[in-house]
């Protein structure tokens, strides 16, 4: 090879390499060239999970390799569509911006299973309540029966005939599988503690008070304890395996709400006007008040997390938040007022609410402590229709928020940091009420308009519980 063609190759190869070596590095750098408008430009990334996982992946349509869960980078900026589709479930689609340098996650995304309804019991549902552990589904009938299924031995019970005696109360103890009911026997209300494992343990706790009593609630610490208000309306506390009785506070209170580390009241001062109070479980003997927030007809006392406490107006519908923790003079301003409040849920960390003001839902989040919250806050709308919104439910997780509109039963997301999808679950499902979640099983239990108890599943995996026996035991 003469001298003059190596110094040509000698060149070329340098021409080539200033010519190639540019978009080399701006390629393994993540620029690509845009042809819808003729420039370079720096792309983006787009992290994509699913529950559950191996959904299709499409953006604009165009069906890429990979699957969830999965990272996709050297997306050209801009709006796409992106959708997720997985046998079965429904699909999740959605307009998302890639921006340059800017990772975007979708990695919350929940599908939920194509399932049509299940009819879980062959009786007409009017109410029915879940305990704890979800094993155990205490309900009433339109024939006035009170009845138990049991998941577990699959035994259907009839626990009392209500054609004589109305219930008036039912709770599940919020400590094991007993039951406190209420019936109403002429102008007397009779009070029993029934254990749903052993029908045959009866305990009568009318028997058990010193007088009259009413207003029930479980002692939230105490399994053996229950509260209640005298014929004067004062506090006393049962314990009702010792079969004792304890006045917890002796002055007249309207209403109150026991909870693991206060309880609170609704009363009257010597003027005749509504206070909201509290004591502490662990030493009842101090009082606090809290002057910063006036009760008026209405109000009720509802739960709430356990560092805060609610009152809402059963006619006016506004929802009042206080944090009692806080010292005067930062109290006063830490009152949070949220107006037009028809539903309203509590996450289970207490620090979220999700509510309906009947056409639309919105979240408002706690994580600014509540001193420094202004008073009327402007809550996140999650989902607004021109029909009426009823009977919402949350999930364990509170990522998602069932609830009926219209004919149809939906589901929106509220841990979206923008904008929130909603997607159809059912059809032509008017008269659906009573939604609650069964995070156990991630399914929906519902009454419909029939009157039937049904279960929906929420995704594919076998829930498997619902065969039914037909043992009666009265009480």
């Amino acid at each position: 090879m003469t001298l003059k063609t190596r110094r040509i190759l000698y060149l070329s190869f340098i021409v080539i390499f200033f010519v190639v070596a540019p978009p080399l590095v701006l390629y393994t750098a993540g620029f690509r060239y845009d042809f819808k408008y003729n420039r370079v430009v720096e792309t983006g990334s787009l992290v994509a999970k699913t529950y559950p996982e191996n959904a299709s992946i499409f953006l604009n349509g165009e069906q890429i390799p990979e699957s969830t869960p999965t990272i996709l980078n050297t997306i050209l900026p801009g709006k796409i569509n992106l959708l997720l589709e997985l046998e079965g479930y429904h699909s999740w689609e959605k307009e998302i911006e890639i921006k340059p340098r800017i990772t975007t996650f979708e990695e919350r995304v929940k599908l939920f299973s194509e399932s049509d309804p299940i009819q879980v019991l062959d009786k007409k549902i009017h109410k029915y309540w879940w305990n704890n552990s979800f094993d155990k589904l205490a309900y009433t009938t339109v024939d006035n029966e009170l009845r138990l299924f049991n998941t577990l031995n699959q035994k259907d019970t009839l626990i009392a005939n209500l054609s004589k005696k109305p219930l008036e109360q039912f709770s599940w103890s919020p400590h094991s599988d007993q039951i406190l009911i209420a019936r109403k026997d002429g102008i007397e209300t009779e009070y029993v503690v029934v254990d749903a494992n052993a029908f045959e343990r009866i305990i009568n706790i009318s028997q058990i008070a010193a007088s009259d009593i009413k207003d029930l609630q479980w002692d939230p610490i105490n399994k053996s304890a229950i509260y209640a208000l005298t014929s004067k309306n004062t506090l006393i506390r049962l314990n009702f395996l010792l079969r004792t009785q304890r006045t917890i506070y002796r002055e007249p209170i309207l209403e109150y709400l026991a909870l693991d580390n206060r309880i609170i009241f609704l009363s009257n001062n010597s003027a005749d006007d509504m206070i909201l109070s509290w004591i502490e479980t662990s030493d009842p003997s101090v009082i606090h008040l809290i002057p910063e927030i006036t009760p008026i007809l209405g109000d009720k006392i509802i739960k709430s997390s356990k560092k805060k406490i609610a009152l809402k107006n059963s006619r006016t519908l506004q929802l009042t938040i206080i944090d009692p923790g806080i010292k005067p003079p930062l109290r006063k301003d830490s009152v949070l007022i949220i107006p037009n409040v028809k539903e309203i849920l509590w996450s289970q960390n207490g620090e979220m609410i999700s509510y309906s003001d009947g056409s639309g839902i919105y979240v408002y989040s706690f994580t600014t402590p509540i001193s420094i919250i202004p008073q009327n806050p402007e809550s996140k709308l999650i989902t607004r229709y021109s029909k009426p919104i009823s009977s919402i439910s949350l999930t364990d997780d509170i990522l998602h928020v069932f609830y009926t509109v219209g004919n149809e039963l939906r589901v929106s997301e509220l841990g979206s940091s923008s904008d929130p999808r909603s997607t159809t679950l059912l059809d032509n499902s008017s008269g659906i009420r009573d939604i609650q979640f069964i995070g156990r099983y991630d399914a929906l239990t519902f009454v419909d308009a029939s009157d039937n108890l049904n279960i929906l599943q929420l995704s594919l995996k076998d829930i498997g519980f619902f065969p039914f026996g037909n043992q009666e035991i009265s009480l």
